[in-house]
């Protein structure tokens, strides 16, 4: 059972150093953290520079920006592992989070974890909150995945997810391109819950891990900032979801699909 740890960046000379670090916590007998730097034009690359001894690190360069989707994709195409996790730049993970899902997934016989999240708001610590956990241990991948599509207390992001290698290669999709009004490619929003919920909808038993482990980082210059605030990127994510119901013929749990029109009524898509 090997761990690929993924982390696309561009232009993170404040935070990439701790995501690193933080990758290289790992407890897995086997890993690798591939590192896939997208052209940027501060001092990323310079700094990753003291990590390229490493063993356990392997550094992609690009000579020009390709966009998010395609950087993720070539972290995606390197990694070797049976299991991955993808891990953005300016977050990070507690030793725990490896540990504990090691254990999950070899004790429990578990075909993939997610665990809570601790969101980091840099500009005003005060503000910071605890989300994603849940009252109970375990579900199905049906109804887990049913649960990301309707933003129900489930994260749209893989990066709270060990998930197991093949499902991740199935279901990362480029080229969705445009869905009503929503541009799903351009930021990655979309790409990034469909990697998650399409994984996880293939899957028997998917374990939570309630103490927060993961921590997201609320920066100013976040990439959901960039896409134009949460409210954008929720229509972004939505669009992405119908995209996906709609090709595949998933059809989430009762309680989920109600929610989840709801959802698009307010995106306005239907």
């Amino acid at each position: 059972m090997k761990l690929s740890i993924l982390i696309p960046c561009y232009n993170r000379e404040r935070t990439v150093v701790r995501a690193v670090d933080s990758a290289l916590s790992c407890n897995w007998p086997e890993f690798e953290v591939i590192i896939s730097d997208n052209a940027s034009t501060d001092n990323t690359l310079k700094i990753l520079e003291k990590y390229s001894a490493n063993s356990n690190v392997k550094i992609l360069r690009s000579d020009k920006n390709h966009g998010p989707v395609p950087n993720w994709k070539k972290c995606l195409d390197h990694a070797t592992g049976t299991h991955v996790h993808w891990l953005w730049s300016d977050d990070w993970v507690e030793q725990t989070f490896y540990a504990k899902s090691l254990d999950i997934l070899v004790s429990k016989k578990a075909d993939a974890v997610v665990a809570a999240v601790y969101v980091d708001r840099e500009n005003d610590p005060t503000s910071s909150f605890v989300t994603y956990s849940k009252h109970f241990d375990q579900e199905s991948g049906h109804e887990a995945a049913g649960r990301v599509f309707a933003f129900w207390n489930t994260p749209q992001s893989p990066a709270s997810s060990i998930l197991p290698m093949l499902q991740v290669r199935k279901h990362f999709y480029q080229g969705v391109g445009w869905i009503g009004v929503a541009n799903v490619d351009r930021f990655g929003f979309g790409t990034d819950s469909l990697i998650l919920a399409g994984s996880l909808s293939e899957l028997s038993k998917i374990y939570y891990i309630n103490l927060p482990c993961v921590h997201f980082t609320g920066a100013a210059d976040s990439i959901s900032k960039q896409a134009g605030g949460m409210k954008t990127v929720k229509r972004r994510y939505t669009a992405a979801h119908l995209w996906f119901m709609a090709h595949t013929g998933y059809i989430p749990p009762l309680a989920s699909f109600v929610r989840i029109v709801y959802q698009a009524i307010y995106a306005r898509y239907i």
